[in-house]
């Protein structure tokens, strides 16, 4: 996925990124957040969250790590959809 390299060449263009998964939730935000997707680029052992922001029609990195990074993440980003997201994506926080 584009954004995941743009995320690190950002620091280091030398970085080789390899994404051998990516799943879309089919679970849509609520209205109060200004993305309208939300997937997971999995590669390397390590996870990549992304959310679609429709008005530049780009997906941003908002976690990198492992799964649980994205725990981290403002609970707003999700417009209180968070949980449903989250499950649909697979990502489990304690």
């Amino acid at each position: 996925m584009h954004a995941v390299a743009m995320h690190f060449e950002r620091a280091n263009p030398l970085v080789l990124v390899r994404v051998d998964q990516i799943v879309i939730s089919t679970v849509q935000p609520g209205p109060r957040t200004g993305f309208t997707r939300f997937a997971i680029a999995v590669g390397l052992g390590r996870t990549a969250l992304l959310g679609y922001y429709p008005s530049s029609k780009a997906w941003y990195v908002k976690s990198y790590g492992s799964k649980r990074a994205a725990c981290r993440t403002s609970p707003y980003l999700f417009g209180g959809r968070r949980a449903a997201i989250f499950r649909d994506l697979g990502i489990k926080c304690p």
